[in-house]
């Protein structure tokens, strides 16, 4: 429910909010995949280089083990 909630914030531009609701959906489940991609995207865009790596990374690392 958090994921989706980070995409309709994301799309209403309120992106810290959907920030914390991506956060919020990874402490739930470390494992979606999508949610890391979305917070790699979210981070660029906010300057914050380290943190869209690190969830870049994440999100590779998850396609990798699933097969994809």
């Amino acid at each position: 429910m958090l994921f989706n909630q980070g995409v309709l914030l994301e799309d209403l531009g309120e992106t810290r909010a959907a920030l914390e609701a991506y956060q919020g959906a990874i402490a739930e489940d470390p494992d979606l995949a999508d949610c890391h991609f979305n917070l790699a995207r979210l981070y660029e865009s906010l300057g914050k280089s380290q943190h869209a790596i690190r969830h870049l990374g994440q999100y590779r690392r998850l396609l990798a083990s699933d097969g994809r």
